[in-house]
């Protein structure tokens, strides 16, 4: 539910969850949708699946993705975390604060 969501997001100190099915990513769910998707609409966050409005599909990227091209992709969907993603797995998250701070000035190759 929601209110899990939430709780897991507190208690580990993050912003966001990956949702997956075995090792297969689904989607991704972020403190602003729970605000703007659930608490900003009355519902019920106990009710609410998790299914039922995470982002989905995922933009990702693979681990193979140049950094400055990672940049490209979390501005151009005006996104603030990118799943890193290797054969159907997550495998990392690259946040905006990591694309602003190593997406400048690091070699392009």
């Amino acid at each position: 539910t929601a209110t899990e969501a939430a709780t897991k997001m507190a208690e580990a100190g993050v912003g966001c969850l990956v949702v997956v099915e075995g090792e297969t990513v689904l989607g991704i769910v972020t403190e602003r949708d729970l605000v703007t998707r659930i608490v900003s609409k009355g519902k019920d966050a106990k009710k609410v699946k998790v299914q039922d409005f995470m982002s989905s599909p995922v933009i990702s990227v693979s681990p193979e993705t140049r950094i400055l091209d990672a940049v490209k992709i979390v501005s151009r969907h005006r996104i603030r975390r990118l799943p890193v993603v290797k054969d159907g797995k997550l495998v990392g998250i690259i946040t905006a604060y990591d694309a602003a701070i190593y997406g400048w000035g690091m070699p392009t190759h």
